[in-house]
């Protein structure tokens, strides 16, 4: 995956260490891991969401939100069949809440599927 400038890439596994070590008490509404393929745009825009209680004023949290921004991810993440019907997609406030451990550890995977289907396609 080529980078072009103002792009961020995804962030690596030792971000996400990082940040859940320094935010370990919080809870956070957290998609399901196995997200459908036409609810990935609601689960990204509930990671997003989420990622809002976070200071932005730290570095890396900062990069990981515009990472999140970016028209890359999002591409990566749109699996949604244009053909396919509606989704019925889980509204973010209706996730279960999580810890934050495993709120990033399910965003690291989500945004692993991405890069795996970019790099596939």
């Amino acid at each position: 995956m080529k980078k072009t400038k103002g792009e961020h890439p995804p962030p690596t596994a030792s971000f996400y260490s990082s940040c859940t070590l320094t935010h370990s008490e919080l809870t956070l509404h957290t998609p399901p891991q196995n997200i459908e393929d036409c609810c990935s745009m609601s689960a990204l825009q509930c990671y997003r969401a989420n990622l809002q209680v976070f200071n932005s004023q730290d570095r890396k949290m900062s990069k990981l939100i515009k990472s999140l921004n970016s028209h890359i991810t999002v591409r990566g993440l749109d699996f949604c069949d244009s053909g396919a019907a509606e989704p019925n997609c889980t509204e973010c406030h209706l996730h279960p809440k999580e810890n934050a451990n495993e709120f990033f550890n399910r965003l690291e995977s989500f945004i692993q599927k991405a890069i795996t289907r970019l790099t596939v396609d």
